[in-house]
C-alpha cells in the first residue's frame, strides 16, 4: 500500500510517497515503478482536476483501476452551484439558493432580506473544508458575502451560493459503481 502524500498515521499502514497529488506526471510515474495496479482517489481536488481521465487516457495503464469519478462527474463535489443546478434538474430536494458573484452581488444581497437566519454562505469551488459559513446577523451575511466575492476563500469564493438554512442532520451517502453496478457504503456524517 502506498499512500500519496501521506502522513503520520498512515506510515504504520503503507509506504507514504512525498509527491504532489496534483502532478498527474509524477503519480505515474510512481504507479509504473512500483507496479501499482489500483488507485483510490480521496481528496477532492485530484478528482476535480481530472486524475481519472488522465489515467484512463494513457493507452500504456489501461488495465490499472481507478476509484473515483472523472472531471464531469466530481464536478458535483467541486461546484457548489453546479451540484445545486444538477439537483433542481434531477427534482432531487434540496434548499433554495441563489449563485452570486462580483457582477450580481446587489441581488446577493437583496435576496438575504428574502432568508430567514440563519443565512448560509457556501464557497462555489473547493475550500479546503473551511469554504461554508453559517451567520445569524444579516449585516454579519452582507458584509461576509462581499469578503468572500472579494477573495475571503481565494478562487473558491469568486462565486458564492447563498443557500436557504435548513435544519436536521447531515449525511453523507458513498456510493462504488462501475457505471452499470453500484454498492452502498454506510453512511458517515461529520
Amino acid at each position: 500500500l502506498y499512500i500519496a502524500p501521506g502522513n503520520a498515521g498512515t506510515a504504520n499502514l503503507g509506504e507514504n510517497i512525498d509527491i504532489d497529488i496534483s502532478n498527474f506526471d509524477n503519480i505515474k510515474q510512481v504507479v509504473v515503478e512500483k507496479d501499482i495496479n489500483m488507485i483510490v482517489v480521496g481528496p477532492e481536488i485530484p478528482l476535480v482536476n481530472g486524475i481519472r481521465d488522465y489515467f484512463e487516457n494513457d493507452l500504456s495503464l489501461k488495465s490499472l483501476s481507478i476509484i473515483g469519478p472523472d472531471k464531469n462527474g466530481a464536478r458535483l463535489e467541486g461546484s457548489k452551484d453546479f451540484a445545486k443546478e444538477f439537483m433542481f434538474k434531477y427534482n432531487i430536494p434540496t434548499a433554495s439558493y441563489k449563485t452570486i458573484s462580483k457582477n450580481n452581488i446587489d441581488e446577493g444581497l437583496n435576496y438575504l432580506e428574502k432568508l430567514k437566519p440563519p443565512f448560509v454562505l457556501k464557497a462555489d469551488g473547493l475550500a479546503a473544508g473551511k469554504g461554508v459559513l453559517i451567520i445569524e446577523d444579516i449585516l454579519d451575511a452582507k458584509t461576509s458575502l462581499k469578503e468572500m466575492i472579494n477573495g475571503k476563500f481565494g478562487d473558491a469564493s469568486s462565486n458564492v451560493v447563498i443557500e436557504e438554512y435548513l435544519q436536521g442532520i447531515e449525511a453523507s451517502i458513498f456510493i462504488i459503481t462501475d457505471g452499470k453496478n453500484y454498492k452502498l457504503l454506510p453512511p458517515s456524517k461529520d
